[in-house]
């Protein structure tokens, strides 16, 4: 005996439903990763003293009271760290960013608590004031003001 198939052709609404859903889904659970914003970015914007920002807080804070700057002009090279070297920010750009960039490659090494951190992409540059930049990586919640220096 010959078994017959039947096909049920729909009509497309089933597609279409599902496609919205997924659309949908997709909108309303999206964070924006795109580097120039992300949930933490309207946080760290309004942050003011120098450091390294994740997590929601700063992982280290420069104070001119029990911190240390230097610069290399030759190498790129901000290094933040505290009087006792527990705490630094080393951050060595590809090339300084100039007016009106909106990124900058990057390389950091940074020891907040016990460990170093070796982080090396590109960042966005999300504000600039007189004496400061703001760098934000929006993909791993990461941020770094920094004085500018060159």
């Amino acid at each position: 005996m010959v078994q017959e198939r039947r096909y049920i052709r729909s009509s497309g609404w089933i597609e279409a439903l599902v496609a919205v859903m997924m659309l949908v889904l997709a909108v309303s659970c999206r964070e924006d990763t795109g580097r120039g914003g992300s949930a933490g970015l309207k946080d760290f914007v309004e942050k003011q003293d120098a450091g390294l920002f994740g997590y929601g807080g700063f992982l280290f804070r420069y104070s001119e009271g029990n911190c240390q700057l230097s610069f290399n002009r030759q190498r790129r090279q901000i290094r933040l760290q505290d009087d006792q070297q527990a705490g630094y920010l080393n951050v060595i750009f590809e090339k300084f960013p100039a007016p009106g960039e909106n990124e900058a490659s990057v390389e950091m090494r940074y020891k907040a608590g016990g460990d170093e951190i070796i982080y090396a992409d590109k960042m966005g540059v999300v504000r600039v004031a007189e004496d400061k930049i703001w760098l934000w990586d929006a993909k791993d919640n990461l941020g770094v003001i920094l004085p500018i220096c060159w």
